[in-house]
């Protein structure tokens, strides 16, 4: 039953990826949550019922750190890096050509993320 809940949850939930890791290449994604890993989507929730869709200046480099709000503090900091690595691979699994945003938009957005390189 709880599987059902967790797909249920995921439909009709989309995000906004904007790739700003390579400044002289900037890229935008759209894509649904339908394959996003049950830890990150638990965090979204959790961040959305505080009024907070937005989560900025992802940087891999900084692991579970820079990802507050998609990985939640756990006693076990391995853990919380295994998280980090999951949603990491994610979203590049997501940040594809066939994902790219193209304009006009006509959709909504649930969530956003920027990513950077510092």
């Amino acid at each position: 039953m709880a599987t059902d809940k967790v797909a249920t949850n995921r439909m009709g939930l989309y995000m906004l990826v904007v790739d700003a890791r390579e400044p002289s290449e900037p890229g935008s994604y759209y894509f649904e949550l339908l394959k996003a890993p049950t830890h990150m989507l638990r965090e979204l929730s959790r961040m959305a019922k505080d009024g907070k869709r937005r989560h900025e200046g992802l940087y891999e480099a900084d692991g579970a750190e820079s990802m507050r709000g998609l990985v939640r503090e756990h006693e076990e900091e391995e853990v919380e890096e295994q998280r980090a690595e999951a949603v990491w691979s994610y979203l590049m699994e997501m940040c594809t050509e066939s994902n790219r945003l193209s304009l006009p938009f006509q959709g909504r957005i649930d969530y956003e993320i920027s990513m950077v390189d510092c």
